[in-house]
């Protein structure tokens, strides 16, 4: 499987950037509902580094969470997303010291817990009669502990393009703060510090207790009366409860699809035909296939880009004679999006698809009408489903996390994925250098994954990132949790798919209107005689080129 080395190497890249930097993370929420978000980032690392890293990855790996920190104005762009979000980046440098400050606003509760930044933090809000207000979250670099143990001829560091002296020298400066601010005075027992409204976490890795304090979960309140504002429900949040808490079921409703405006806005762009005619002389059915191959993409706006591409169906496909040129369903798609190594993101998608049609007679001189049909699904609602002890020790093997095993696939059952006519299978787990990596295949077209976590025998969650690609989902755990380990899934469903046509009218076909001579005769067909004209004068009777 040649998408595991740049799935696993992205996943990597984007841990080990974490543990180059001192974050100061802090979130204020005040009265009426607003809130404010500071992250302060001091790194003596290359900042262009760290953010190529990052590029690099999801360019080779795939789908992930928005990067945190953010090290870019795009970045936290990403981080914070929203019309009605403020948002500033600044950069600047002292001395040696790299800094990145993004201050940003939210108008109210409800974009703060929609945004990536309270995702990464598994932020959840609640009103207790007793306690208040009562906040729950978690520190947003939990995955760097990981570097505890990591030395420097740790054999990951060879698959890595990263500088691994710089990564275990300055680990030692890796400092994560979180400040919470509430409207009222703050209770948290778990807190570094209390002062006032103000509690405090730090976690630096020179603590003897590093990997205690960076996992601990971020708890505080204070009294109802504080706060004025109505306070929302957010996201199942899959890491802020034991597996046991964890409640199944639908999480959150979609906005309906408005499917006339994608239909108004999708466009097709045909790239490249390729005719392939071929004539197998040697009686052993070695030919190339016949046909012909449209290839094209689906121009969509970013608003529009769906969960998930479907299949592409070619229902109309006809020659200038009126041959039938439509084939079973043999048509393939990918998707992928215009953009580099700066800072850009595209404001269309583009999503591949190719066209097989079967060959017309030589006589033909053009394709009158080819139309198709390629299925972009969206999401309708979420829903969070368990799988207690889903994976086993057995088939977590001690090695090289890049390596291949051939074990056979362990398939996971569940009644909510019967129902969605979605399989879901494990296809290796591998533990190496203080780190767990979990390979799933995820088959099923109304179906993607939102968020997963792993749990370990006893329950607790454990810290890691995930990346997926087109159904490929990995995870990468940190620490040494011992199994059978639980998984739990946040899944985004769809429902219908909307069907984007595609269609092409008098396409002329090779050699139409070529002028280096006359076209053959309609009769000139395979098996037919070709008249003495047709053929070059230097020509050898077949009889005679054959053995």
């Amino acid at each position: 499987n040649r998408r595991t080395p740049a799935l696993l190497l992205a996943l990597l890249l984007a841990c080990f950037a974490g543990g180059c930097m001192q974050v100061e993370d802090r979130l204020r929420i005040a009265a009426d509902g607003s809130a404010a978000v500071t992250i302060t980032v001091r790194t003596t690392a290359s900042l262009q580094q760290l953010i190529m890293g990052r590029q690099m990855a999801r360019m080779h790996g795939g789908e992930a969470p928005p990067s945190f920190p953010p090290l870019s104005a795009q970045e936290a762009k990403q981080l914070f997303p929203g019309d009605g979000v403020e948002r500033a980046f600044e950069p600047g440098r002292d001395g040696e010291t790299t800094t990145c400050t993004t201050t940003v606003r939210f108008p109210d509760l409800a974009s703060l817990l929609a945004s990536p930044y309270a995702a990464r933090h598994q932020l959840r809000l609640a009103r207790d009669p007793e306690q208040g207000l009562v906040v729950h979250a978690v520190d947003a670099l939990q995955e760097a502990v990981a570097l505890v143990g990591l030395e420097a001829e740790d054999p990951l560091f060879a698959r890595m393009p990263v500088d691994k002296e710089l990564v275990v020298a300055q680990r030692d400066a890796f400092v994560s703060t979180f400040i919470l601010e509430l409207p009222g005075p703050v209770s948290a027992e778990t807190a570094s510090s209390v002062e006032a409204n103000t509690a405090t976490w730090t976690a630096a890795f020179t603590d003897a207790d590093f990997r205690d304090r960076l996992l601990a979960v971020r708890r505080a309140s204070c009294p109802a009366a504080a706060i004025t504002a109505a306070v929302p429900s957010a996201p199942a949040r899959l890491g802020s409860h034991t597996f046991a808490d964890l409640s199944e079921g639908a999480s959150t409703s979609a906005e309906p699809v408005d499917t006339q405006a994608i239909l108004a806005a999708a466009e097709f762009i045909p790239v490249e035909m390729v005719t392939t005619r071929s004539f197998d002389l040697s009686g052993e059915g070695h030919g190339n296939e016949n046909g012909i191959i449209i290839t094209g993409v689906v121009q969509v706006p970013r608003a529009f880009e769906p969960q998930r591409w479907g299949q592409t169906a070619v229902t109309l496909a006809r020659s200038d004679r009126g041959d039938d040129l439509t084939r079973g369903s043999r048509n393939s798609h990918r998707s992928y999006f215009h953009g580099g190594m700066d800072d850009s993101e595209p404001e269309q998608v583009h999503h591949q698809v190719q066209l097989n049609l079967g060959l017309p007679p030589l006589a033909a001189r053009s394709l009158e009408r080819v139309e198709a049909q390629v299925a972009a699904f969206y999401p309708s609602g979420a829903r969070v489903i368990k799988l207690p002890a889903a994976i086993p020790a057995a088939s977590i093997r001690e090695g090289d996390l890049f390596s291949w095993s051939s074990s056979d696939n362990l398939g996971i059952a569940h009644p909510v994925l019967d129902e969605l006519g979605a399989g879901l299978e494990l296809e290796q787990g591998a533990r190496s250098s203080g780190l767990l990596q979990l390979r799933f295949e995820l088959n099923g077209e109304r179906v993607a994954v939102e968020a997963a976590q792993v749990y370990d025998r006893d329950g607790q969650p454990c810290p890691g990132m995930q990346m997926q690609r087109h159904g490929n989902l990995q995870l990468l755990v940190a620490g040494q949790p011992q199994p059978p380990l639980s998984l739990a899934l946040r899944l985004k469903v769809s429902g219908e798919p909307v069907q984007i046509p595609i269609a092409l009218s008098d396409v002329p076909l090779p050699g139409a209107d070529a002028g280096g001579g006359d076209a053959l005769p309609p009769d000139a067909l395979p098996g037919d005689e070709l008249p003495p004209d047709a053929l070059p004068d230097d020509a050898i009777p077949l009889e005679e080129a054959l053995p």
